[in-house]
């Protein structure tokens, strides 16, 4: 008894379905742009990391030559005083 639904109860829910439906596309748009926005600080965060390490690798370059530089130094040096 209970159980059944009314027509005047199919009709109303019927009537919410569109507005239920636009609330849902309203929350997907959202839910998209929140993407994008969480996509573009991620793309940002890895261009920083990137520049970083090759800022890092840089260093290590120019540290390594001229640490083999001053050990051809070194090599001259006493290669001229033997």
């Amino acid at each position: 008894m209970g159980s059944r639904v009314s027509a005047d109860q199919g009709r109303a829910a019927s009537e919410t379905e569109p507005q239920h439906q636009a609330l849902k596309t309203a929350n997907g748009m959202a839910d998209q742009q929140a993407n994008q926005a969480g996509d573009d600080a991620d793309r940002a965060t890895m261009r920083r990391a990137e520049e970083m390490v090759d800022q890092v690798a840089e260093r290590v370059g120019q540290f390594t030559s001229y640490l083999g530089r001053k050990i051809l130094q070194l090599g001259a040096r006493a290669r001229e005083e033997a």
